[in-house]
């Protein structure tokens, strides 16, 4: 009878063994951090004017947000235009005449054949009267329509996975669906995340609140160049699983007979 505490003790190992043994080769969704980090949202809309922005920034300073009046006071220093945004541009004189249009990093634009346009302190609400001006020195009044995109990445375990050009004005989980198809198949909708570079910007808990605030790109603060990733759904390797399935055998099989010996001593 001495020996029942031992049996106990056995008995308690040798389950929590085959525990252990039974989770080889699985790996747990790593955890998200909440909300967001690094990007910065638009206080005062994406075709917000001068004075609107004006008066938001006063706002901002009156009631202490440095954040927002940060925000505010780069757009009326820097512009709205960055680097990798699309200009669609349509220029009517005797016939009419499409354009597409790259702001370089100096944020200038290209205007073949007549030069080029520095855009930088110009606004989503002053492209227009920026591009009138510049083809009113080659033309008697021109007549120009000038649309802003701005070009992100839909990637991963997507439909259509790429970049596209969408106006910033757009809610981000329409245009998703509208570009890239939304979601695969495959997609492990828990491993979604926005990115700029190195850097993550929404992790999943983020970008549910961006789909379910259906806010835009400028809204949620992106910019040409970010990416919106959907990893795949992990899939257990065959083979991996029916040799975890022999092992954790093996290791009760040969914890049972020293569960014996022992008893029978």
């Amino acid at each position: 009878m001495r020996f029942r505490p031992a049996l106990s003790r056995l008995r308690r190992t040798a389950v929590l063994a085959l525990a252990v043994v039974a989770g080889v080769g699985v790996t747990a969704p790593r955890g998200w951090a909440q909300g967001r980090a690094g990007a910065d949202p638009v206080p005062a809309g994406a075709s917000a004017t001068r004075a609107a922005l004006t008066a938001s920034l006063a706002a901002a300073e009156r009631r202490g947000d440095r954040a927002t009046a940060a925000v505010v006071r780069r757009r009326l220093t820097e512009g709205d235009l960055g680097p990798g945004d699309r200009l669609s541009v349509t220029l009517a004189l005797d016939t009419i005449a499409r354009y597409e249009f790259v702001v370089r990093d100096s944020q200038r634009v290209d205007v073949p054949p007549l030069g080029s346009l520095s855009l930088r302190g110009v606004l989503r609400s002053e492209l227009q009267p920026a591009f009138v001006r510049f083809y009113e020195r080659y033309y008697r009044n021109p007549d120009v329509r000038v649309q802003s995109l701005i070009r992100v990445g839909f990637l991963g375990a997507v439909q259509k996975p790429g970049y596209y050009a969408v106006p910033p004005d757009a809610p981000v989980t329409e245009a998703f669906t509208a570009n890239a198809g939304g979601p695969s198949g495959n997609a492990d909708l828990g491993r979604i995340e926005v990115r700029r570079a190195t850097q993550r910007l929404y992790d999943r808990k983020g970008y549910e609140r961006v789909a379910r605030d259906g806010l835009t790109f400028d809204e949620a603060g992106l910019r040409s160049g970010d990416e919106i990733r959907v990893a795949e759904r992990r899939q257990r390797n065959t083979v991996q699983v029916v040799q975890t399935v022999v092992f954790a055998i093996t290791a009760l099989t040969s914890l049972v007979f020293l569960i014996r010996t022992a008893y029978d001593n």
